[in-house]
């Protein structure tokens, strides 16, 4: 299962780090700064006290012919629509392009839970 994280801003860096710790190939898209910082360091969490560098592939370019199962467009909660979701519960916000429900949305919402993400 491949995913690429397209954005690597606080949301997708955690994302990235929970989606690699949960044993999922997982790649994150950056620019500028952050780009340079990723591929100097890498992407580093703290967990249990203890400082870990996350299994992930830091990208600065995408070629088009790199296929993923899932893409995510992280954002910030105040950049989704108020009437998306409460203010005090902001989960995971995802939906098929229809908007309809599909096997993938489904098999994406297992994917979430087993990386631990609301």
């Amino acid at each position: 299962m491949r995913i690429l994280i397209y954005g690597a801003g606080v949301i997708g860096s955690l994302y990235a780090a929970l989606f690699a710790e949960a044993g999922y190939d997982t790649s994150i898209y950056a620019r500028g700064k952050r780009l340079e910082a990723l591929r100097n360091n890498g992407l580093q969490y703290k967990k249990n006290q203890e400082v870990i560098k996350a299994e992930i592939r830091i990208l600065g370019e995408l070629p088009n012919d790199d296929i993923y199962d899932f893409v995510l467009l992280t954002v910030r909660e105040n950049q989704l629509y108020a009437a998306l979701t409460p203010r005090l519960i902001q989960p995971t916000t995802f939906a098929e392009i229809s908007g309809n429900k599909s096997e993938r949305t489904k098999q994406f919402s297992e994917i979430l839970r087993h990386a631990h993400i609301p």
